[in-house]
This record gives structure tokens, C-alpha cells and sequence, in this order.
């Protein structure tokens, strides 16, 4: 019950400390590595989440149906993963070399290399959150196993750990653009956030439905926006 509690106390904690937000304002491929770290460990914690049994006792606090829709995860999940590859872009130094790079004088294969593949390499990465947030999982860690409270809370660390990098990098990104684009930067940001980090956590709540998850999940957003804004 306040496993979610417990994983979005530290995550403010960390945010509130704003670790790392420097490091983040120069692409290299350190921050990517860790980015694509994050990634996959953020898509074995969904992983294990939807491998938990729902809880078999009566709340009012479920979800709304209409976001545990199968179509409505597969979009969501498709635009988190178009954000995730435009993340692994800028830490690689895709748009800053894109936009120095003149395609002729590079030959055919180095300009395919460079404007396809790798794009195109990201891009099927990127897809892999997909396959673990939208396609059927065999739910089979039930509420009596002992395990049960250790999964769910790791799976949430898990997603946590990846909505922090993502937060540190909106929020650098933000200081390198003029006041004129920030509103604009900002309300997309909002947008990013809720869409990539309120699906993992629906899935969650509707395995245990109870109030402090999502009370916690709102205080969690919150500061992620402060975080974001200011």
C-alpha cells in the first residue's frame, strides 16, 4: 500500500536536490549511456509491474478505464518513445553536428549513416517501451506471495529513476533557450511528463488501488513541475 509512497518520497528527495543538472547541459556520450541505461531499466520496471496480480478487494480509488485501454497505452507509449529517441539525439550531439554538416561533402554512405540508420536505430529502440507497457503480460506474482510488495516497489524505483533524468534534462534544456520559447518549452514539457510517467503508475494503481499512490503521485508531479518551471 505505500510502496509508491516510499518510491516517490526519495525521487523528490533527489529532485529537490537537483543532482547532476549541469552535466546534463553538454550532449556527450556518457549522458546517453546512462539515458539508454535508464530506458531499459524503466521497461523492466513496467515489466514487473504488469507481472503483479491485481488486487482482488473493492476500492473506489481504481483508474479510469479509458486509460488502461489497449489502444490508448500504444499511443501513449508510441509518443514516449519518439520523445526518448529526440532525448538520445540531443545527448549524442545529432542536431548540433546536423546542423554544421553539409550533405555535400559527405559521400552516399557516410549521408545514409548519418540521416537514416542511426535516426532509424534510435527510433527501434525507443519502440521497445511498446512492447512492455501495451502487449499482453501473464500477471502471475500474486497478493499472497512474498515477493509481491518487493516487485512493486522496485518497479517503481525502477520508473522513477527515469522520470529524475528526464526532469534534470527538461529543466537544463530550458536554460539554454531564450525567454521567448520557454513558455512554450514548458507546456510541452508538462505534456512529456504526464504522458510518459502516468501510464506506469495507472498500471500500478489498478494492481493496488489505493488513495496514498495516487496522492503521492500528484505531490510527485508537482515538484517535478517546480522542478521544470523554476
Amino acid at each position: 500500500m505505500f510502496g509508491p509512497v516510499f518510491a516517490d518520497f526519495l525521487a523528490m528527495l533527489v529532485l529537490f536536490s537537483r543532482l547532476g543538472g549541469k552535466s546534463l547541459q553538454t550532449p556527450s556520450g556518457m549522458n546517453s549511456l546512462v539515458l539508454g541505461i535508464l530506458y531499459s531499466l524503466l521497461c523492466v520496471g513496467v515489466y514487473m509491474i504488469r507481472k503483479l496480480e491485481s488486487s482482488t478487494i473493492p476500492s473506489r480509488w481504481q483508474p479510469p478505464e479509458w486509460l488502461l485501454n489497449i489502444k490508448v497505452r500504444r499511443v501513449l507509449a508510441l509518443l514516449f518513445g519518439l520523445m526518448l529517441m529526440t532525448m538520445l539525439a540531443f545527448q549524442l550531439g545529432y542536431f548540433a553536428t546536423a546542423l554544421d554538416l553539409r550533405t555535400l561533402t559527405m559521400d552516399e554512405g557516410n549521408s545514409s549513416a548519418f540521416f537514416v540508420f542511426a535516426p532509424g536505430a534510435w527510433l527501434g529502440f525507443s519502440m521497445l517501451y511498446i512492447l512492455v507497457s501495451a502487449f499482453p503480460v501473464n500477471a502471475n506474482i500474486e497478493t499472497s506471495n512474498g515477493k509481491y510488495v518487493f516487485v512493486a516497489v522496485l518497479g517503481l524505483l525502477l520508473v522513477q529513476g527515469m522520470l529524475l533524468f528526464t526532469v534534470i534534462q527538461i529543466q537544463t534544456l530550458l536554460w539554454l533557450v531564450g525567454a521567448n520559447m520557454r513558455f512554450l518549452l514548458v507546456f510541452l514539457s508538462v505534456i512529456f511528463l504526464l504522458i510518459a510517467f502516468v501510464p506506469p503508475r495507472v498500471l500500478y494503481q489498478k494492481r493496488v488501488p489505493y488513495l496514498p499512490g495516487w496522492v503521492s503521485l500528484f505531490l510527485l508531479l508537482l515538484v517535478s513541475f517546480w522542478v521544470v518551471i523554476f
